[in-house]
């Protein structure tokens, strides 16, 4: 469906609980491994226009859910975001021995603002994502479908299904990954 760029706290239940996931999840592993890479995939459908939507939707998202978590945002929204955080720590949990969530919510803290969405399509320059030590928000289409490994995957927000399903395309998404032994407790596919 489509969601209205300027009310981005209230985004889709799926994307939201994918992307609390994946800030979660990478608060967890930063602790250990602060330089590491690690990646959010937004595949959606080929339509450049909803790329760009979806970056400022996500962007904005990221923006009220930091303000939240500082104490910056009315208590309303900080016990919403908590609740956010608390319904993807419970999903995390299940796979992964985290700290308590208080702890990860400090990290988060710390580094969500580095969180900044990229559009990945057919009017970026670069045929492969550039990435910055940290999290990476990966935003696209065609580009991100096939032949392409995202370096440090966590989290994948499929929204968009094949009208035909077909098994070597099945077979390609599924490279995006690649081997990850050290990501395989918080990684999650929407």
């Amino acid at each position: 469906g489509k969601i209205n760029p300027g009310n981005n706290w209230n985004i889709p239940k799926g994307l939201r609980l994918a992307l609390c996931c994946f800030f979660l999840g990478s608060a967890y592993k930063m602790q250990t491994e602060p330089d590491e890479i690690y990646s959010f995939l937004a595949h959606i459908c080929y339509k450049k226009d909803n790329h760009t939507n979806l970056e400022k939707i996500v962007s904005s998202f990221i923006v009220e859910l930091d303000k939240a978590i500082r104490g910056k945002s009315s208590s309303t929204k900080e016990q919403q975001a908590l609740k956010w955080l608390e319904e993807a720590y419970e999903e995390l949990v299940k796979t992964a021995a985290l700290p308590p969530l208080d702890e990860l919510v400090d990290e988060l803290k710390n580094e969500l603002r580095s969180a900044i969405p990229k559009v990945i399509n057919a009017n970026t320059p670069d045929k492969e994502p550039n990435y910055n030590s940290g999290m990476n928000i990966l935003i696209g289409g065609n580009r991100l479908g096939r032949g392409v490994t995202i370096e440090g995957l966590m989290v994948t927000y499929y929204g968009r299904d094949a009208k035909q399903k077909m098994m070597d395309t099945v077979h390609q998404h599924a490279r995006m990954y690649g081997y990850r032994q050290q990501l395989k407790d918080v990684t999650r596919l929407f």
